[in-house]
């Protein structure tokens, strides 16, 4: 075990006190670890903070502007901790605050037939950002109804933290516009464009994602020489029209992404191209009909 881990004096004080004489060495070239699920699990726990206000101008009619401030703490999160981490928070830790050891199983001659690796409530996420939204309404004697409704979200901050692979530390990962937590945007939002006259309407939406980096091997936390590229914005483009028959009969046409946007290509990313986050399809129309009876 000593070997393992050099001559770390924690490793060296936990050894002595498991029974393991110093040039220890386990012959096992491969570890039984147990995965799944955990009935111990606790429950998640949050701590919220909201502020927000609705501005509804006299100057102008039929316009509403929202804006909510909010953060999430979220503590006790559900993963697992990996076989290494449980590894080093048993043996690397200070002797008197060891943790992880009861996750180690060994048989009676001290080898170890199993570590157990499940889910469990092990770290916390930091969030927070602004959201506004912005909505307006207007009639034309002529044209018919229009309405244009703005939703743009803005993410300030996304930590994660996670014990660090000597089961000790504590991890900090900056999730903000890298991918190192998945698609983790500041900035994204959404704009519709509604209108009708009599039996007829039509709308246009526009999804918009910003630009993030992906870093080698999923790691930009690790400092500005890592190697980098960068994702460039997407935006989708949605297209709709409907007619209403009269006596609960409706038919509705839908062209999703009209321009035929491809997914960026992430290499860290499922499948090795992309995210699901993105558009997978490309162009396609949606034909439906609906009828109350």
């Amino acid at each position: 075990m000593v070997g393992q881990y050099g001559t770390n004096a924690n490793v060296t004080a936990n050894c002595d006190a498991d029974g393991f004489a110093g040039g220890t060495t386990d012959p096992d070239t491969q570890l039984r670890a147990r995965l799944g699920g955990n009935p111990n699990l606790g429950a998640e726990t949050s701590d919220a903070f909201l502020f927000g206000f609705v501005i509804r101008p006299n100057f102008i009619e039929n316009l509403d502007i929202t804006i909510d401030s909010w953060e999430y703490e979220i503590s006790n999160t559900i993963g697992s901790i990996g076989v290494g981490t449980i590894l080093g928070g048993c043996y690397q830790a200070d002797p008197s605050n060891r943790q992880y050891c009861d996750k180690i199983e060994r048989n009676s001659v001290g080898r170890i037939t199993n570590i157990y690796a499940s889910t469990t409530n092990i770290g916390e996420v930091e969030t927070s950002g602004i959201d506004y939204q912005i909505d307006y309404r207007w009639d034309h004697e002529k044209a018919g109804s229009f309405a244009i409704g703005w939703d743009y979200t803005q993410i300030d901050e996304f930590n994660i933290m996670s014990p660090g692979s000597d089961g000790v530390s504590v991890n900090v990962t900056e999730c903000l516009d890298i991918y190192d937590c998945g698609v983790t945007l500041s900035d994204r939002w959404i704009l519709d464009v509604d209108w009708s006259k009599g039996d007829y309407d039509a709308s246009i939406r526009v999804n918009s994602y910003s630009d993030f980096r992906e870093c080698e091997d999923d790691f930009c936390n690790g400092g500005p020489d890592v190697q980098s590229r960068n994702i460039e914005q997407v935006r989708y483009i949605t297209l709709s029209g409907g007619y209403d028959f009269g006596q609960g009969t409706r038919v509705r046409v839908v062209v999703s992404n009209l321009l035929d946007e491809e997914p960026p290509r992430i290499f860290n990313g499922f499948y090795s191209s992309a995210d699901v986050s993105y558009d997978f399809m490309g162009r396609y129309l949606t034909l439906g009909v609906s009828h109350n009876f």
